[in-house]
């Protein structure tokens, strides 16, 4: 049996994948990655990689797995609200860790509706942060989690004037 036969059977594979499991062997590997990403060549294979529509595929795959959990949704909660209170020159002092905090102990509800979250991205009950008074800023005491349905019906309004208007909603007459 040839080296390459060899490797191609079962036993070869096998063999292979324990002496993969070393210790010593794994650094060998990791020192030898390293230095070969490093290289041109090991940076334009991963450039060329990174195009194919298999990693693509990997990354959405991936992202979404992630956004759909409590720690990826902090993240992408954290992440925009920092944007929009740069734009708007406003404080933030949120960490992902205080938002995962705040989402974790909510249950996965509302703070106002008591509506459960849908983690899809783009889901009118996503969660999503809320300013209690607008214009303060993203800070530990002005945020509550809502559903994203609540956050764009609230808009500047106060809670108590979002809140009054969901009670004419509900005690309407008219059927749409």
């Amino acid at each position: 049996m040839s080296t390459r036969e060899y490797r191609q059977s079962s036993l070869g594979r096998e063999t292979t994948k324990r002496y993969r499991q070393r210790p010593d062997v794994k650094a060998k590997e990791a020192e030898w990655q390293y230095q070969y990403n490093r290289t041109e060549s090991g940076r334009k294979r991963h450039q060329r990689y990174r195009t194919t529509e298999h990693y693509k595929a990997v990354s959405r795959e991936y992202y979404q797995r992630y956004s759909r959990s409590i720690r990826g949704r902090a993240g992408v909660l954290c992440a925009a609200a920092k944007k929009r209170a740069q734009t708007r020159n406003l404080p933030f002092t949120l960490t992902i860790d205080i938002v995962e905090a705040h989402l974790t102990k909510l249950n996965g509800k509302c703070e106002v509706t008591n509506m459960d979250f849908n983690f899809t991205p783009k889901h009118p009950n996503a969660p999503s942060l809320d300013q209690k008074i607008p214009g303060r800023g993203y800070t530990e005491d002005n945020i509550q989690i809502v559903t994203w349905w609540y956050n764009r019906l609230k808009s500047d309004l106060s809670d108590t004037e979002a809140r009054q208007i969901l009670r004419q909603i509900q005690n309407s007459k008219h059927v749409f």
